[in-house]
């Protein structure tokens, strides 16, 4: 029997809402998105903690010209709006959260900052006005009286995410600049999981100035991750009629996904045991017309090494193509152990990771393509130490009601190596984690149950640094060779809850037992449980070390398509080096404590930054990734 419980996500008490089968239970309430609060941490902090002196630079003294248009595409992987076109960053820029999307990236209001976490957590009904996304000041004034403006947008309640409650809703305003005031438009009231929806807004007279501006703003619960709305391609032009809701453009839906049969991640020395097993037969794109007429779509997809080496692409000449009805969503099969294409990864790398840009992207048959940018998904195919099922996001919280339970997620390496701890995301919820009591644990079968490791301390949940996994090491690490389970037994009454990815379905691999046997997970997704293998330090997992943790630089975004930031916190003068594969010097300028560098004319591809100081003492260095 299925029920529903509510609780809250103010810390202590963890759930708005969740739901409960048996003993298990997940909820897509959670209390704050570990994603944004450790790149805030990491990369935007540092350039808050600067001193007034340093601030980022503004090349915007102008109001922008129309046309304006944002379909939140950018492949950068940057969590904010483009500060081109957008005056704050309290939304959430991701590509996870929507259900059919227009395109490719949404822009997500929640209940949280632009730290990740709540505005306000000092109590559990708290309620008001959240996020907001105002665009910079546009120049209407060039506008003719009798030409027309129109502003077009989509929306969703929920996504993947938490439904807005009916008190719930999403504004949009307009500016006028004459009296100062911000003017009701639209909004919409909460509710479940809907289609996107297109709005489509004669903008009047009454606006026609040099400085008009547009804002969204949601009004939800304050203390937690929860009330999601997805906001998508955003376009403001003037020459506009009623009936102009069409757009040429046929754009992809999703970010493409790993290119490996059983996991979404393996141990590169794994991979390479056995390199065409591993391979998935093919992959699936997922495109939307978005326009009133029929489409000829040519399409491509490659794959480069991180020299930026091209190692497979298909078709080997432009030319395949095919036809897409209007409106339509259309699932584009793509081979890559299949004929007649056949590809692996190539084993000649001989460092303990690696990755690989996976390119899916293709060009409209005929007629200008409304949005270009939205045409290509790339994917980076990560290889490290750890294996994984999960893409990396938290959509909800999965876990196990009651002391004594146990939980295990199940493997089955491609060789025998030494295991030697887990990656682990649990979703912070509490501050004090000294109630939430647990052991590591390690099972060759469950069925019989045969335990084949068990820490000798407890562990606590703790919440990772740079990429929001924490890596708990094994006190003493153990060979596996075949298929094993790896979790914990919990001592707490306290519950766990460990992220939960719904786009990935692996709960036929999720395994818990709250006492009357061992059991799979009813709910589809896949936990964020990832075990170790060996000593190689992964920079793709949370593995924690002195130099990233305590770094002396910033760098974002990374990866960059068009420029990056660098922030120190030392006052002297420092001198920035980017150097290309090659060792080239591709860049070079000085700079104290703040710099914005164009990387546009940059091929794709990865850099080293190096930062020296007036002596030529190495400050600090970071790898980059360059991707357009």
């Amino acid at each position: 029997m299925i029920s529903m419980i509510k609780k809250s996500v103010f810390p202590l008490v963890l759930f708005i809402s969740s739901f409960c089968y048996a003993q298990e239970f997940i909820t897509d309430s959670l209390f704050s998105n570990a994603f944004l609060y450790n790149y805030f941490k990491t990369y935007l902090e540092p350039l808050q903690n600067q001193s007034d002196t340093v601030v980022e630079p503004s090349p915007f003294l102008t109001p922008l010209e129309l046309p304006f248009f944002d379909d939140f595409s950018q492949s950068n992987g940057f969590p904010y709006p483009d500060g081109k076109k957008w005056k704050n960053r309290n939304v959430f820029i991701n590509s996870t959260y929507p259900v059919n999307p227009i395109n490719i990236g949404v822009a997500t209001f929640d209940g949280l900052k632009e730290n990740g976490l709540p505005y306000n957590n000092s109590t559990q009904t708290a309620w008001g006005i959240a996020d907001y996304l105002t665009s910079l000041p546009i120049d209407l004034s060039v506008v003719l009286p009798n030409d027309s403006v129109y502003f077009t947008f989509y929306f969703q309640p929920q996504g993947l995410g938490n439904a807005p409650e009916t008190k719930d809703s999403l504004v949009l305003e307009f500016y006028n600049a004459t009296d100062s005031s911000w003017h009701w438009r639209w909004s919409a009231a909460g509710s479940s999981l809907k289609s996107f929806k297109q709005v489509h807004l004669y903008v009047d007279t009454l606006f026609y100035d040099s400085h008009f501006q547009f804002r969204f703003r949601n009004y939800a619960t304050l203390s937690g991750n929860v009330d999601h709305w997805h906001l998508d391609h955003v376009y403001l032009n003037q020459g506009r009629t009623y009936n102009d809701t069409s757009f040429n453009d046929v754009a992809v839906m999703h970010i493409s996904t790993s290119l490996l049969d059983k996991y979404y991640a393996m141990p590169w020395r794994h991979y390479k045991a056995d390199t065409s097993a591993n391979m998935r037969l093919s992959t699936a794109m997922r495109i939307r017309n978005n326009s009133a007429v029929t489409q000829n779509v040519f399409y491509r997809f490659k794959i480069n090494d991180e020299t930026n080496t091209q190692q497979g692409i298909h078709p080997s000449a432009p030319g395949n193509f095919f036809i897409i009805n209007p409106y339509q969503i259309y699932s584009l099969t793509l081979p890559i152990l299949d004929n007649p294409f056949t590809f692996h990864f190539p084993a000649g790398n001989t460092n303990c990771q690696t990755y690989f840009p996976v390119y899916q992207y293709f060009h409209l048959g005929s007629g200008p393509d409304f949005s270009i940018r939205n045409d290509t998904s790339l994917y980076f195919q990560h290889f490290g130490n750890y294996y994984a099922y999960d893409d990396g996001s938290a959509e909800a919280a999965w876990g196990v009601q009651g002391a004594g339970t146990k939980v295990a997620l199940e493997f089955t390496p491609e060789i025998a190596d030494t295991l030697s701890g887990v990656d682990l995301y649990f979703n912070p919820y509490v501050t004090n984690t000294t109630n939430f009591i647990f052991r590591l644990t390690v099972w060759s079968s469950l069925i019989p149950e045969v335990k084949l490791y068990e820490e000798n301390v407890v562990s606590y949940p703790q919440y990772g640094n740079i990429n929001y996994f924490h890596r708990y090491h094994f006190s003493s690490p153990i060979v596996v060779n075949g298929t094993f389970y790896i979790g914990w037994s919990k001592i707490s009454e306290d519950p766990l809850n460990v992220g939960f990815d719904y786009n990935l379905l692996n709960n036929n691999k999720l395994w818990y037992n709250a006492g009357q046997g061992w059991t799979t997970s009813s709910f589809q997704g896949s936990a964020m449980i990832r075990p170790v293998f060996g000593s190689c330090n992964d920079v793709f997992t949370g593995e924690e070390n002195v130099e990233t943790v305590n770094r002396k630089v910033s760098v974002f975004p990374n990866p960059a398509n068009d420029y990056i930031n660098v922030v120190t916190s030392e006052k002297e003068e420092l001198f920035i080096q980017i150097f290309d594969v090659t060792g080239k010097i591709v860049i070079a300028q000085s700079f104290k404590q703040y710099i914005s560098i164009n990387v546009n004319h940059l091929h794709n591809g990865i850099m080293l930054l190096r930062i020296t100081d007036n002596m030529g003492n190495v400050y600090a260095t970071e790898r980059m990734v360059i991707a357009k």
